[in-house]
């Protein structure tokens, strides 16, 4: 009986094996072509590379600190010239000039306590080339006794221009607190995707 050989022996470098794979052929499909084995291999459930999705969670991170601490020099940076703020409970706010006010009246809500957290992060590319649609959960709590003041499911459009900033936001509700009202039935439906 002959012996078997590993399997770790015949496996390729990865960089060699990434070096055989096109770009994804659609981001809609996930795939990608294999130009040694002339056929398409899944990609898994996201298309979008590790240093985009880096990228744009670093935005997040920047858009929580700079809300919690009032940073409107950060905050600016953060937005498109035309973009839109939602939120449910709210009229929606076009344009970065109408953004800039956000911070300072949160800070005046909140006395400085709330913090903002983004969790489940999901980035898909959107239709054009130059933007991404995150989904996130965003959490928002009071550092002095840990309660949650709201919670809400928010897409956000990102847009690269000479780095990535935020051209759309929308934060529906999901749960009621003291900081977002609880949509109505008809409202979440209503929710851009």
């Amino acid at each position: 009986m002959r012996p078997r050989r590993s399997t770790r022996s015949r496996r390729k470098p990865a960089a060699e094996q990434k070096a055989r794979l096109q770009s994804c052929t659609s981001p809609a499909r996930m795939v990608c072509y294999d130009k040694q084995k002339r056929r398409r291999v899944a990609m898994g459930l996201s298309s979008v590379d590790p240093v985009t999705k880096l990228e744009l969670h670093e935005v997040l991170s920047r858009f929580c600190w700079a809300i919690d601490h009032d940073d409107t020099g950060e905050w600016e940076q953060l937005f498109t010239i035309d973009a839109r703020y939602a939120k449910s409970g709210m009229d929606p706010i076009e344009g970065r000039a109408g953004i800039m006010r956000i911070p300072g009246d949160l800070r005046a809500k909140s006395g400085g306590n709330w913090r903002h957290h983004f969790t489940n992060i999901i980035v898909d590319r959107a239709a054009s080339g130059r933007e991404m649609k995150v989904r996130a959960f965003l959490t928002v709590r009071d550092c002095m006794d840990c309660a949650p003041v709201a919670s809400a499911d928010c897409v956000i459009l990102m847009r690269r221009t000479d780095h990535w900033r935020i051209a759309g936001f929308e934060a529906v509700s999901v749960c009621k607190g003291a900081g977002l009202p609880r949509p109505a039935a008809s409202e979440s439906e209503t929710r851009v995707h």
